[in-house]
């Protein structure tokens, strides 16, 4: 368990708390969803970076290696 999964899990659990206790508008409330947020941001950029450029798949030229980078779906799910 990486530092950023850990990170996401409290975050995650500490929000739910807040909601659950219809506290969702306080200001722990809003840094564990932010915190939760970057995490999951992190993770994701993790991901993205072991599956292509730790291994390598990224070779050609530029536009080549962008359009390889949006189309993965990892990428995709970062952006909404």
């Amino acid at each position: 368990l990486t530092a950023q999964a850990l990170t996401l899990l409290l975050s995650v659990f500490r929000y739910l708390l807040s909601y659950i206790t219809f506290n969702s508008y306080s200001t722990w409330a809003q840094i564990s969803y932010r915190l939760a947020f970057l995490s999951a941001a992190a993770t994701y950029g993790i991901v993205v970076y072991k599956g292509h450029i730790a291994r390598g798949r990224l070779q050609g030229a530029v536009p080549a290696i962008v359009q390889k980078l949006i189309t993965d779906e990892n990428v995709q799910y970062l952006g909404t």
